[in-house]
C-alpha cells in the first residue's frame, strides 16, 4: 500500500476528524472537517508528523484520541501523540527483531502486536498502555511528560507462529481475534480470551483468510477476513465453535453445551473482479461500516472498491436425529437431555455494489495514478448524513462516496400497471429524532414551534401507475390518440427547427439521426409499416409521452385490451379491433377471404385439399412435407404435376373464374388461382364496385392504379379526373400514354419519358409513382420494382405480365425476403402453411405480437401441419390469458381452437384442454361428478329409504337393498345437512323430490350430503326451479360451461357488466343458460347460481352472505 486513511473513531456531529498516513513519504497528517455534505468535503490540516520510521501497520486508539500506534519493520511498536507538535514516541521493544505485521488497541487501553514467526519466541504480545503511561498528563500539550515506565507484556501468546492481523472486539475489550499466517499445522483464525490464564485459544478456524481482520461494530458477533494474493473473503460468527478449545469467551447459559457449526457462515471465493491477467489484483483492505449493520467494503490493488451488504438469517441448531432445541449428552450409561444454546445466525448477501471499478476497466476506468489506494467508512454522528465512504487516491486526492440506498423497486404487473416500491431507508423514529437534534445543534435546522419533521419524500409509500384506458375508448382509438400527440410534437419541432435553420442558414437534414421519422426518397411498404407502428411513438428531443400513455402502448397492454374486445377468430371483428394498423387489417382481410374460400370444401378437388395455400405453394405445385393431412379418400402419396394441375383447374371451375388474360404462359390455371389468392380475380361487376368504393373514400390514385394494372386505362383516367387539379394533370399524362398506344406504331419521345420519370420520382404516393413509372416507357417491371406499393398489388402485376421463368425467380426471391423481414404482407405468398411459421417468427421478434401469430396460424394448425414453435406460442398465449385474469376469453380460445382443428370426419387434431375446475364435496372430499352409476344409485336408495319409500321398479342398477339399514344410513346423512330434517317433517327442510335431487346433482353421489345453497336465492344448488317446465328441469348437459357457437368464425357473443367482467348473454325466448351452472368464490367458498351471481355482482361488489366481508367481484376472472 502507498497510503492509508482512517476516520476518527471519536468523531461526533460537532467535530469530525481523519488522518492520512503516507507510507512513501513517511508522514502522518491530521485533518479537521469543516464541511461535509453529500460528496462535498472541506477540511483543514491541524497536525503533521514527518520523518516517521518505516512502519508496516498502525491503529488509532478508541480510548484516547491523541494516541496512534505504529508497527515497525524492526518489530517494535511505537506510540505517537498526534495532538502536539512533538515527534517523541514511546517504544514497546521485542527480544528478537522481526517485522511487526499488525497492531490493535482495545477500549481498555491494551495494545496487541502481531509479529513475524521466530523460533522459540512468542509472536503475539499484549501490552498495557495504561501502565506505561501512568504518569502521562493529558492536559499538557508538550509531549509525554516525565516518568514514563518501562513495562513488560501482560500476556504472551502464539509461540513460533506468524501473526498476520489482530482486532479487539468492541463489546468485549478483553477478547481479540487474530489471523495466524503460518503456524505449526497451517493457517488459522483464532479468538483469545485474555481473562483466561490458559494460552489456548477460545475458538480456532482453519482457513487461508487470515489477513485484514475487521469486526462489525454494529454487531460484533460477525467479523471478516481475507486471503492475501487471492480474491477470497470469509465472514465468521464468533458464536460458532467448530474447533473450540479452552474456555469460551461468551458465557453460555446454564445447562448448555456447544454445538458444532460450519467454520464460516459466508464465503466469497471471487469477491472482486480479476479479468485482466496483466493486472493481477489482490485484496488490500477489508473494512466494516461503523454506522450500518452487516456492510463491509473490499479494496483491491487495482483500485476497485466493492461494497457488500449482508442480511441476517436465523438457523436453529438441529440435532442429528432432526430434533431442534435439545441434544442428548451421554455420561457413561446414563443420558441427559440438555438445552442447546442458540446457534449462530447465518447471513445471506443482500446487495453488492461497486463504488469504483478497476482502473483498467474500459467503460468506467481511470488512469492508474488516480486509482483508490485506501478507504474507510465515515461516521459523522448525524444519521441524516447517511452512510458514506472516504477514499484516498494515488495522486493524493480525497473523495467522498455516499452509499445511497438502492432505488425504489419497480415491477410491471401482468395487466401493464407499473408498481413503484418504497425507497429503502433506515431512518427509524429514534434516528429521525436524533438527526433533528444533531441538525439543530449544528445550526442547520431551526425549530419551528417546537416541532421539526423530515423533508417531504422520505419514507414514500408504494404507488401504482396504471396505463391509459379511458372509459369507452377502444385500444385502436387509444393508439391513434397517442400517435396523434407524438405527431403534433414532431410538427411543432419541425417548425421551430425550420425557423432556426432559416436564421442560421443551415438545413434540417444536417442531422438525420435526430429525425427517425424523416425519410429521403421512397420506402417500401414493409418499412412504412415499421415507421407507422414502431417509430410513430418516438417524439422529438425533449418530448415526454407521460408514463400512463407509455404503458398504454406496451405490447402486453395492447394485446390484453384486444383480447377483451374480442380479438379471436372473427375476421370482421378483428379488423375493427386493429383499426389502428392498416397492415393487420389487410392481413385479416386475406384470412377472411381464405376462410370463405375454404368453406364447404371450396378448396377441395378430387383427393387434394388446397385450403390456405399461398401463391408460392400453388405455383410450385407443393403440399409441403405434411401433405398427408391434405389427402382425401384413397390418395396416399404426393400429387403429381398433372394431379395438382387438375385440382387447380377444378377449384377455378368451382368458383366460376374467368380464363386468365395476360402474358402468354404454360400455366394459365395456376396463374388464375394465384390471382384469386391475391384478390385479383374478381368478376368485372365486383371489381367496378371496389373502384367506386375507393373513389368514395377519396383514394383516387389507388383506384386508378388498380384499373391500370388490370388493363383498364380509360377507367384509370376517369378515376384520376375526379380528384384535385394535380390528379387531373396526372390523368392528362395517362391519356397521352393511352392515345400513343392506340396509334399504330406510336412511341413516346425521349423527352416524354424523361419528364414522366422525373415527375414520378418527386411524388410520395406509391400509386402515383407506379402510374408515372409505367406510362413513361410501358414497362411493367417498373411497377413490380416500386417497393412502396403493397405486396399484393405487385404480385398481381407480376402474375399478369411476367414470363414463367421470371415469375418463378420473382416469387422465390420475394418469399425469402418476406420471411427474413417478418413482413406480414407476405402471407399471400406463404399462405397459412409451414412457411408462415418462419415468417411469424421474424414478425414476433420485431413486433412482439405473438397474439396475431397464434390466431392466424390456428386456422390451419394443427389441422394441416404442426410446428413446435406454434405450440410454444399457443401455450404462451394461453398463459397470458391467465395472467390477465381473462379466464372466460381463454375458454373461448380453447373451445374455438378445437373446433378449427376438426377434420372432415369430425376428428380433433387438437386435444381438449384438461379440466381446470373440479368440484369436491366439502364433507367427503370426493368429486361431485356422478361418474359411478352404482354409487349414485346407492345414495339415492338411502334417501328413498329415509323417506319411507321403496325402490322403483325401473332401477336396475340397485338390485335389492336392505331397507332398515339404508334408512338408518339416510337418517344420519340427512341429519348432518344444514337445515335438514331433525324432528320436523316440513317439506322446506330439504329438496322436495328425491328423483329431482339425484337427477340434478343436489346430493353428493359419494356420501349423500347436499350441495350448498345459493347465497342469493337460498335454493339448493342443482335443484330446478319449482315452476320450471319438464324440459328445463332436466339435468344440465355434460360439456363445456359455455354455449357452443355455431361456427369457429362466429364466436360466443358476450356482454360486459359494470365491473368489466364478460358474461354470456341470455338465450332466445328469455331462457337463461347460466341458470344451470354454479359459481363458487375461491376466497369465501360461498356458492351461487351463475345467473344469480351475474345479476348480483353487476350491482354489488360484496358477497351477499350476511357478515361475509369478501369482495367476491374484485377477484372475478
Amino acid at each position: 500500500m502507498q497510503a492509508a486513511i482512517r476516520w476518527s473513531p471519536h468523531s461526533t456531529a460537532y467535530r469530525q476528524r481523519f488522518l492520512v498516513l503516507n507510507l512513501v513519504d513517511h508522514n502522518l497528517r491530521l485533518y479537521d472537517v469543516e464541511e461535509s455534505r453529500g460528496e462535498i468535503l472541506k477540511y483543514k490540516e491541524v497536525a503533521c508528523h514527518t520523518n516517521l520510521p518505516p512502519c508496516r501497520a498502525y491503529d488509532w486508539s478508541p480510548a484516547e484520541e491523541a494516541l496512534v500506534a505504529f508497527g515497525l519493520s524492526s518489530g517494535e511498536a511505537t506510540l505517537l501523540r498526534i495532538d502536539t507538535v512533538s515527534h517523541n514516541t514511546i517504544s514497546f521493544p521485542v527480544k528478537s527483531q522481526r517485522a511487526c505485521n499488525s497492531v490493535a488497541f482495545s477500549k481498555l487501553g491494551l495494545l496487541a502486536t502481531g509479529l513475524e514467526k521466530v523460533r522459540n519466541d512468542f509472536c503475539l504480545n499484549i501490552w498495557d498502555v495504561n501502565q506505561r503511561l501512568s504518569t502521562w498528563d493529558r492536559r499538557k500539550n508538550t509531549g509525554w511528560g516525565g516518568g514514563i515506565k518501562h513495562v513488560e507484556p501482560v500476556r504472551r501468546l502464539a509461540s513460533s507462529e506468524s501473526i498476520g492481523s489482530i482486532k479487539f472486539f468492541p463489546d468485549q475489550p478483553n477478547v481479540l481475534v487474530t489471523g495466524v499466517a503460518s503456524g505449526a499445522a497451517g493457517k488459522y483464525v483464532r479468538v483469545y480470551d485474555l481473562r483466561d490464564s490458559s494460552v489456548n485459544p477460545a475458538l480456532q478456524y482453519i482457513t487461508k483468510c487470515v489477513h485484514n481482520l475487521s469486526i462489525d461494530a454494529r454487531d460484533p458477533n460477525y467479523f471478516a477476513s481475507c486471503a492475501i494474493g487471492e480474491q477470497a473473503v470469509c465472514v465468521w460468527d464468533r458464536r460458532g465453535s467448530p474447533n473450540q478449545t479452552g474456555s469460551s469467551f461468551i458465557p453460555p447459559p446454564a445447562n448448555t453445551v456447544a454445538v458444532d457449526q460450519p467454520s464460516h457462515i459466508l464465503s466469497y471465493a471471487n469477491c472482486v473482479d480479476d479479468y485482466k491477467p496483466s493486472h493481477k489484483s489482490s485484496i488490500w483492505s477489508v473494512r466494516y461500516c461503523g454506522s450500518k449493520r452487516g456492510t463491509f467494503g473490499v479494496l483491491t490493488s487495482t483500485g476497485q472498491l466493492r461494497i457488500i451488504e449482508t442480511k441476517q438469517e436465523y438457523s436453529a441448531p438441529i440435532h442429528s436425529s432432526g430434533m431442534a432445541g435439545s441434544v442428548i449428552r451421554r455420561q457413561g450409561t446414563a443420558t441427559q437431555s440438555v438445552a442447546v444454546e442458540e446457534g449462530p445466525k447465518l447471513l445471506r448477501t443482500k446487495r453488492i455494489r461497486d463504488i469504483e471499478l478497476p482502473f483498467y476497466d474500459q467503460t468506467r476506468g481511470r488512469p492508474e495514478t488516480e486509482r483508490i489506494v485506501s478507504f474507510d467508512f465515515m461516521a459523522s454522528g448525524n444519521p441524516r448524513d447517511g452512510h458514506r465512504a472516504i477514499t484516498y487516491r494515488a495522486n493524493g486526492r480525497i473523495d467522498i462516496f455516499p452509499l445511497l440506498p438502492p432505488p425504489a423497486e419497480i415491477k410491471m404487473s401482468s395487466k401493464g400497471a407499473l408498481v413503484v416500491g418504497k425507497v429503502e431507508t433506515e431512518m427509524s423514529a429514534a434516528l429521525e429524532a436524533a438527526a433533528i437534534s444533531a441538525d439543530i445543534a449544528m445550526g442547520t435546522l431551526k425549530p419551528n414551534g417546537g416541532a421539526c419533521t423530515l423533508a417531504d419524500g422520505e419514507g414514500r409509500d408504494f404507488r401504482t401507475i396504471e396505463p391509459t384506458e379511458p372509459e369507452g375508448e377502444t385500444v385502436a382509438q387509444t393508439l391513434r390518440r397517442i400517435r396523434s400527440k407524438v405527431r403534433e410534437a414532431r410538427s411543432e419541432y419541425d417548425r421551430e427547427l425550420s425557423l432556426s435553420a432559416g436564421k442560421n442558414g443551415t438545413s434540417t437534414e444536417d442531422h438525420p439521426r435526430l429525425f427517425p421519422w424523416k425519410t429521403t426518397g421512397p420506402i417500401s411498404s414493409r418499412e412504412q409499416h415499421e415507421i407507422e407502428i414502431i417509430d410513430s411513438f418516438f417524439g422529438p428531443p425533449g418530448f415526454s409521452l407521460g408514463m400512463p400513455d407509455f404503458l398504454a402502448i406496451q405490447e402486453g397492454v395492447v394485446q390484453r385490451r384486444r383480447c377483451k374486445e374480442g380479438y379471436l377468430f372473427d375476421c370482421a371483428l378483428n379488423k375493427e379491433v386493429v383499426a389502428d394498423d392498416p397492415w393487420l387489417q389487410d392481413l385479416w382481410t386475406w384470412v377472411d377471404g381464405a376462410v370463405e374460400a375454404a368453406r364447404d370444401m371450396g378448396m377441395v378437388y378430387g383427393s387434394y385439399d388446397l385450403s390456405f395455400l399461398g401463391v408460392w405453394a400453388v405455383w410450385n405445385n407443393t403440399l409441403f412435407p405434411s401433405f398427408e393431412s391434405r389427402l382425401i379418400g384413397g390418395a396416399n402419396d404426393r400429387p403429381s404435376f398433372e394431379e395438382f394441375a387438375n385440382a387447380v383447374t377444378g377449384i377455378n371451375r368451382h368458383f366460376n373464374r374467368a380464363m386468365f388474360s395476360g402474358v402468354e404462359t404454360a400455366y394459365p390455371e395456376h396463374r388464375q388461382l394465384c390471382l384469386a389468392i391475391c384478390g385479383w380475380a374478381e368478376p368485372p361487376e365486383h371489381f367496378e364496385m371496389e373502384l367506386s368504393h375507393l373513389e368514395s373514400q377519396g383514394l383516387y390514385t389507388k383506384a386508378a392504379g388498380w384499373a391500370l394494372f388490370n388493363g383498364l386505362t380509360q377507367r384509370a383516367i376517369k378515376a384520376l379526373s375526379k380528384g384535385d387539379p394535380n390528379l387531373k394533370l396526372m390523368s392528362v399524362a395517362v391519356a397521352g400514354y393511352y392515345r400513343q398506344q392506340q396509334s399504330p406504331g406510336g412511341d413516346h419521345s425521349q423527352v416524354w419519358r424523361d419528364l414522366t420519370q422525373e415527375l414520378g420520382t418527386q411524388l410520395r404516393d406509391p400509386y402515383s409513382r407506379a402510374i408515372f413509372a409505367f406510362v413513361s416507357n410501358g414497362d411493367w417491371n417498373e411497377v413490380i420494382n416500386e417497393v412502396s406499393l403493397p405486396l399484393r398489388d405487385r404480385l398481381g402485376v407480376a402474375l399478369r405480365f411476367l414470363s414463367d421463368l421470371e415469375l418463378s425467380i420473382y416469387l422465390d426471391s420475394m418469399t425469402d425476403e418476406v420471411i427474413k423481414h417478418g413482413d406480414i404482407e407476405g402471407i399471400v405468398l406463404t399462405g397459412i402453411t409451414e412457411k408462415v411459421v418462419d415468417l411469424f417468427q421474424a414478425y414476433i421478434g420485431k413486433y412482439n405480437d405473438h397474439q396475431t401469430a397464434v390466431l392466424v396460424t390456428s386456422f390451419a394448425a394443427p389441422l394441416y401441419f404442426n410446428d413446435f414453435r406454434f405450440i410454444d406460442w399457443r401455450e404462451t398465449y394461453r398463459y397470458d390469458h391467465n395472467t390477465w385474469k381473462l379466464h372466460l376469453q381463454r375458454c373461448r380460445f380453447d373451445v374455438d381452437s378445437v373446433k378449427l382443428s376438426k377434420t372432415r370426419d369430425d376428428r380433433r387434431t387438437l386435444p381438449m384442454p384438461p379440466r381446470q375446475v373440479s368440484l369436491r364435496c366439502n364433507y367427503c372430499q370426493q368429486s361431485v361428478a356422478r361418474t359411478d352409476a352404482a354409487a349414485a344409485a346407492a345414495a339415492e336408495a338411502a334417501v328413498v329409504a329415509a323417506e319411507g319409500g321403496a325402490l322403483l321398479p325401473d332401477d336396475p342398477l340397485l338390485g335389492t337393498i336392505s331397507t332398515p339399514s339404508a334408512a338408518a344410513i339416510a337418517e344420519q346423512l340427512l341429519a348432518a345437512i344444514p337445515g335438514g330434517p331433525t324432528n320436523s317433517t316440513s317439506s322446506t327442510t330439504h329438496p322436495p323430490n328425491h328423483h329431482s335431487i339425484f337427477n340434478n346433482n343436489v346430493v353428493c353421489p359419494s356420501c349423500g350430503r347436499t350441495l350448498p345453497r345459493c347465497a342469493v336465492c337460498m335454493m339448493w344448488l342443482g335443484q330446478p326451479k319449482p315452476n320450471a317446465s319438464s324440459s328445463s328441469s332436466r339435468a344440465p348437459p355434460r360439456g363445456p360451461l359455455l354455449p357452443a357457437s355455431s361456427s369457429p368464425l362466429e364466436p360466443i357473443k358476450s356482454n360486459s357488466n359494470s365491473n368489466g367482467v364478460d358474461v354470456v348473454g341470455r338465450g332466445e325466448g328469455g331462457d337463461d343458460p347460466m341458470e344451470h351452472f354454479f359459481n363458487f368464490c375461491l376466497r369465501c367458498n360461498h356458492g351461487f347460481h351463475a345467473n344469480h351471481a351475474r345479476d348480483w355482482f353487476a350491482r354489488h361488489r360484496m358477497c351477499p352472505v350476511p357478515e361475509c366481508q369478501c369482495t367476491c367481484a374484485m377477484h372475478a376472472g
